[in-house]
């Protein structure tokens, strides 16, 4: 089920990704990306086992919300949309091609 997740949410992540950045950036801002990913990666598991340490396990779970509501707080009140690109990858002669190919 882990795989049919990620399989649904990479494909527009990269695409606000690559639109978010210009063209010269894009190899930085994923870098960027999968290396935050891999510092939450380790760090979270680390600071999990730390904070039970000393409390229970509700507890950890109830501070793990702490993170996501700060960021949905975020996405509601700070990013803002920005303008689409209009790029049509499919034109008329990609309509004309399958045409002629199904019959």
């Amino acid at each position: 089920m882990d795989r049919i997740g990620k399989g649904i949410r990479t494909a527009p992540r990269d695409a606000l990704i690559a639109d978010s950045v210009s063209e010269s950036l894009s190899g930085k801002a994923f870098g960027i990306h999968i290396t935050i990913g891999q510092l939450g990666a380790i760090a979270g598991p680390l600071v999990a086992f730390a904070i039970l340490q000393v409390m229970d396990l509700q507890t950890v779970f109830l501070l793990s919300l702490i993170p996501g509501a700060i960021v949905v707080i975020i996405l509601i009140f700070f990013v803002k949309e920005v303008a689409v690109k209009k790029t049509c990858f499919i034109n008329n002669y990609f309509w004309k091609y399958t045409i002629l190919v199904k019959s």
